[in-house]
């Protein structure tokens, strides 16, 4: 591509021309695309729902939270960990936590989708060189901003976006080196999550390898207390 062209210009270049691919031979006929994306009453300041939340439900989606909770804040661990480890990005645990908190209880209120980590946006804004706490405001605002014009993007296949993220992860996928790294115990927890994760699903193989770790810990914490007395 161009050198005028910003770097990772060229994951919108390729969305563009799939896109346009896509209306032109009619593939949504025969493969997934994003279709389309509701944008009726869209506005700016939204308003709350605080009295048609479920609260007599509450009791009932206490441990699903909690599932969701922990297998959301691991998958912006492990992004955070990656990008801090091969890209020198420092991040806090803390605060992250604390952000998506506060940035969950304004979905809940607001009616919208739970808030988490985004591989695919990591991956393109590293693609970018984008590193600045700032993207992610622009990101914000621009997704305000375009939310009535978001049909333009209801052909573009789903295909697309994977090969973007497949892009960025197929050499770590191919070739491991921080599980190959490990040993022992850590090896075990280490492969029995990823082939968890693999087979079944991202959340089942994080739910997996937490009961995994909890049980080689009770195991050889017994173990370790034994041999002491």
């Amino acid at each position: 591509l161009p050198k005028a062209l910003a770097r990772g210009g060229e994951v919108l270049v390729v969305c563009i021309i799939a896109t346009l691919a896509s209306l032109y031979l009619g593939y949504s006929d025969q493969g997934d695309v994003i279709g389309e994306v509701p944008s009726d009453n869209v506005s700016l300041i939204p308003r709350l729902y605080l009295d048609d939340l479920p609260w007599a439900e509450a009791s009932r989606l206490i441990m699903p939270a909690i599932i969701f909770s922990a297998v959301d804040f691991s998958a912006t661990v492990a992004i955070c960990a990656t990008f801090e480890q091969e890209n020198g990005v420092e991040w806090n645990p803390n605060r992250e936590l604390a952000v998506q908190g506060v940035a969950n209880l304004v979905a809940g209120a607001t009616g919208c989708q739970p808030v988490g980590g985004s591989l695919s946006r990591s991956l393109v804004t590293r693609l970018a060189n984008a590193a600045s706490s700032r993207v992610a405001m622009i990101n914000g605002i621009g997704m305000m901003v375009m939310i009535p014009i978001l049909w333009i993007v209801a052909a573009t296949p789903k295909s697309v976006l994977a090969g973007i993220v497949m892009s960025q992860i197929v050499k770590t996928v191919l070739y491991p080196k921080n599980l190959l790294a490990f040993s022992g115990t850590d090896a075990i927890l280490a492969w029995g999550t990823g082939i968890t994760t693999i087979v079944v699903s991202p959340s089942v193989g994080i739910c997996a390898g937490c009961a995994l770790a909890l049980a080689v810990r009770l195991t050889f914490g017994a173990a370790k207390a034994t041999k002491a007395d």
